[in-house]
């Protein structure tokens, strides 16, 4: 068996030099992030087999916001009591009502928010469980080239993004989009003019939104995978200090890691100045809007078209707005920056898994054995890690490969797991070889323990009393 280095500038399993001095979105194949028709497609699919539930969330939550909507004319109506003279008697109605209003709407929002909560907490669940079981259905070597910090990435920061959003943002959001809609249905039944005068802030808002979605979107989708390439940075230099160290890396690995900070730094920065831009936006088209509606309602109050009363009802209305059409779009903010995490995790979970061969036609391995003959492997061209290896391990047989950093021990390792394909050459597991088996097949087979730190650190003995705390330094050598 011949081990050899050549120029390759990896270690044994081909990853820490390489991703030391390359690693980025634009050096290593990611995995993929799903468009935005995927995304929604993959949303109705998960939402056929719950929409009972659905309905009844958004039942709930309109009919909570249409009791609301109640405020407004009661209180225009209280205006005209007062204006007409009528005296403290004639205020008790309208008050008990008020209470009631309040009290009811204040139930029906709870109930809708609770409802729209275990939607999405529904949903996230099974698209949590899609995105584990296609990931570990990934074939390794496919994880290898997007490395460990994307996968990392997508499992802890976009998976926190998208729950953080679905128990706050979505019910937060739903409520408000309902306010609006029915609180304009609210003003043209007052009058049509004042639906009119409120829509003159609609232009302002819709160029608003244009403006902010056409610079958002890339920004948060930019930070997404800035913020994977800088956790990858992160996991190579820290995971393999005692490497970095001792081949004097420390200088290229903090300027790499300094390199990945800024970029996601920068980005989170434009990520502030577009939102800071567009609520000064937002300011704009309240004031245009508020003063249409109120400059309307003095208009027709002074032709007598409407009472003192509907003219303050209708400037409530619009009022009124200016939390739920702010809500709405401010969590624009966190909807970009849900949908960019979300998109990744559909990304994951559409990926097709590599094809099983057929039941009639699938190897079977007889025994635990391996066999490996005349293997070449390289992850460079020109560069060969192993060349012409022949190895055969009996079954139960024990075998450690000795040798020193570089020499092809991890990558031989890997080979024989399926992480990659030889060059050249060929692996058997019990008798079957290894790409008869499929990938399924093989991860079956074969069991691979990363060296990472994170799964061994520590004397060699506190690693094997992992397994079973209470055993012995015989028991230890034992099953050495």
């Amino acid at each position: 068996m011949t081990a050899t280095n050549g120029t390759d500038p990896r270690t044994d399993d081909g990853r820490t030099e390489e991703t030391t001095i390359r690693t980025g979105p634009v050096d290593r194949a990611l995995l993929p992030t799903a468009t935005g028709a995927e995304t929604l497609a993959a949303l109705r699919s998960m939402l056929r087999g719950h929409r009972p539930l659905a309905a009844a969330a958004v039942g709930v939550l309109v009919a909570g916001t249409a009791v609301g909507l109640l405020t407004a004319p009661l209180l225009g109506h209280v205006v005209d009591l007062v204006v007409e003279r009528r005296g403290t008697n004639a205020l008790t109605v309208p008050m008990i009502l008020l209470v009631t209003v309040a009290v009811a709407r204040g139930a029906a929002t709870a109930l809708g928010s609770a409802l729209v909560a275990r939607l999405g907490e529904t949903l996230l669940a099974a698209l949590r469980e899609r995105f584990v079981e296609r990931a570990l259905g990934l074939p390794l070597e496919r994880v290898e080239e997007a490395g460990s910090g994307d996968l990392v990435s997508r499992v802890t920061d976009d998976v926190t993004m998208v729950a953080k959003s679905v128990r706050q943002a979505l019910p937060e959001f739903s409520r408000s989009a309902f306010t609006i809609v029915l609180t304009l249905a609210g003003l043209a039944v007052l009058d049509w003019r004042f639906l009119l005068a409120a829509l003159c802030a609609v232009p302002v808002q819709v160029l608003s939104v244009r403006w902010y979605l056409r610079r958002a979107a890339p920004v948060y989708a930019g930070h997404r995978v800035a913020t994977g390439a800088l956790q990858h940075q992160l996991l190579d230099s820290i995971g393999g200090v005692r490497t970095v160290r001792a081949f004097r890396l420390n200088g290229p690995h903090l300027d790499l890691v300094e390199q990945r900070s800024r970029a996601a730094l920068g980005l989170a920065l434009r990520g502030i100045h577009v939102v800071t831009g567009f609520f000064s936006r937002l300011n704009l088209a309240e004031f245009i809007g508020l003063a249409s509606v109120l400059v309307t309602g003095f208009v027709l109050v002074d032709d007598g078209s409407v009472s003192i009363g509907t003219a303050t009802a209708a400037a409530l209305y619009f009022h009124s707005l200016f939390n739920p059409v702010n809500a709405a779009l401010f969590l624009l903010d966190d909807v970009q920056s849900a949908g960019a995490s979300l998109a990744r995790l559909v990304g994951v979970s559409g990926l097709a898994l590599a094809p099983e061969p057929e039941p009639d036609r699938r190897a079977v391995p007889v025994d635990g054995s391996v066999k490996v003959s005349s293997l070449d492997h390289a992850y460079v061209p020109g560069h060969p890690v192993l060349r012409d290896v022949d190895l055969e391990v009996s079954g139960g047989e024990r075998v450690a490969l000795v040798g020193s950093s570089g020499a092809g021990k991890t990558t031989l390792a890997k080979l024989i797991a399926g992480v990659h394909r030889p060059v050249r050459g060929s692996v058997a597991l019990g008798g079957a070889d290894a790409g008869e088996l499929g990938p399924a097949g093989v991860r079956r087979a074969v069991t691979l323990i990363s060296q990472e730190v994170h799964v061994f650190a520590g004397p060699l003995a506190e690693d094997l009393r992992l397994a079973r705390p209470d055993a012995g330094d015989d028991d230890l050598r034992a099953a050495l």
